[in-house]
């Protein structure tokens, strides 16, 4: 069962990757409004991993454009996963 959770935050981890890669579309990038990652090698390996989650997010909820977090959601359960990610945003 650990292995399994391993091999899956992995996976998750690479597509966030492969997300942040992909080219911005109309030349905007949601990632413009992150600024330039810090020097400090600590810091910039918690910035990269708030900023992954963001990246799944807006994967796993099929966000596009430039703004990060999409579109406001409208009920509660929907504000439940851009709250998280609008966290991770924030601290990074």
């Amino acid at each position: 069962m650990r292995q399994a959770r391993t091999e899956r935050r992995d996976l998750i981890e690479a597509c966030a990757d492969v997300s942040l890669t992909k080219p911005s579309v109309g030349g905007q990038s949601w990632t413009s409004a992150l600024g330039t990652p810090p020097e400090d090698q600590r810091a910039a390996t918690t910035r990269r991993r708030l900023v992954r989650a963001v990246a799944a997010f807006r994967d796993r909820n099929s966000v596009a454009g430039p703004a990060p977090l999409g579109a406001l959601a409208e009920s509660t359960a929907q504000k439940i996963g851009p709250a998280r990610a609008r966290s991770a945003l924030d601290r990074a």
